[in-house]
């Protein structure tokens, strides 16, 4: 599936700190289709730079985190992905009220 090695070859490039190398892989995998780890690897993605403040990272984490919870609403990593993000963010607001454990 090349979903899969797009992912991971972005998944590399996120690891050597070559972030828009890493954002042009995991786009090019979701612009086809909505895909569970390309999704995680974009909110690394977004908690790893810099230059984007809380309010940016929060908007764009809501949109990935409706997309992951429509993938997969029970999915325990998404739940607790979901969990960590809000504690580190706390302006980040509950929009998901079946995850308010």
């Amino acid at each position: 599936d090349p979903a899969v090695a797009k992912t991971r070859i972005a998944d590399g490039y996120l690891q050597l700190g070559l972030l828009d190398q890493a954002e042009v892989y995991y786009d090019d995998v979701l612009d086809k289709k909505p895909y569970k780890y390309a999704l995680f690897g974009k909110l690394r993605l977004l908690k790893s730079r810099d230059t984007a403040d809380e309010e940016t990272i929060i908007a764009h984490a809501a949109k990935i985190f409706k997309q992951l919870f429509h993938l997969g609403s029970n999915d325990t990593r998404i739940l607790n992905e979901y969990k960590t993000f809000k504690k580190h963010y706390p302006g980040f607001k509950d929009i998901f009220p079946m995850s308010r454990n």
